[in-house]
């Protein structure tokens, strides 16, 4: 969770109501700036006025991700990354991974779009 600021102020074991995308959520509400931890790399986001869905998938080195949606702007951003905030200053840097010179990391994520009605049958 984070403060005012907003920079993270800590963990949060139950996360307010309107902060549930285990189910549908609509797309306008209050600001969310949160890594949410345990996630699976998989999420599904629907646009019902058009009958789209867009399911995004991510490989295994994840667990976390960042969203962000101002209010009243109309948008939301979903990013995975590997480490939840501030990594570098939390015990057992969880989730970070040390690169030395030359090295990289790939974290694949797949993006596909079909219509609603097709998603479900």
């Amino acid at each position: 969770m984070s403060g005012a600021d907003p920079i993270p102020t800590g963990l949060a074991r139950k996360l307010p109501l309107s902060w549930d995308y285990n189910r549908p959520a609509p797309l306008e509400g209050p600001l969310v700036d949160n890594c949410f931890e345990g996630w699976d790399g998989l999420a599904m986001i629907e646009d019902p006025s058009r009958g789209l869905r867009l399911q995004m998938h991510t490989t295994d080195r994840s667990g976390y991700a960042l969203m962000y949606r101002p209010p009243g702007l109309g948008y939301f951003c979903l990013e995975p990354i590997t480490h939840p905030i501030d990594a570098f200053h939390l015990p057992q840097r969880p989730g970070l991974i040390d690169l030395a010179p030359g090295e990289d990391m790939v974290l694949l994520t797949r993006f596909s779009v079909c219509e609603i009605d097709q998603a479900r049958g």
